[in-house]
């Protein structure tokens, strides 16, 4: 069984595994950084940590949109390293047991194959599960 944080893209669902969450924060402003990748939004201070905060729609090959009331940061991490996530919205977290995983390789597009590991089929969604360390390589 994992948990996974839920959130939206584009009014799709997708999961990041809990374990690599550290919180979940309103859209903060941020400070643009010269010569970074497209997908690199800019920096932001979190409890006294300059963090990167990444496009989850610029890197799965998606157009960026206006920013909300719903728009959220996930702050995750892997290993030392910490980074922000700017999503649409976070909608919940949940339970996932292994058996509603059907653990995809090859599939989508091209960028977005290589981030995708699954999708958890629930009730009457489905939710494309996120592999963090694939995003941060």
């Amino acid at each position: 069984m994992v948990q996974e944080v839920i959130f939206r893209l584009n009014n799709e669902d997708f999961g990041l595994e809990i374990m690599n969450v550290n919180e979940i924060i309103r859209m903060q402003e941020l400070t643009a950084m010269p010569n970074t990748s497209a997908y690199i939004l800019g920096v932001t201070n979190i409890r006294g940590k300059v963090i990167p905060i990444i496009s989850m729609k610029k890197i799965l090959g998606m157009e960026e949109s206006a920013d909300d009331d719903r728009t959220r940061i996930i702050v995750a991490s892997l290993g030392e390293k910490i980074y922000g996530f700017k999503v649409d919205s976070v909608s919940e977290i949940i339970k996932i047991e292994e058996d509603q995983i059907d653990r995809q390789e090859g599939i989508g597009e091209d960028k977005e194959k290589n981030y995708i590991f699954g999708i958890a089929k629930l009730e009457e969604r489905l939710v494309k599960l996120i592999d963090l360390e694939k995003i941060l390589q």
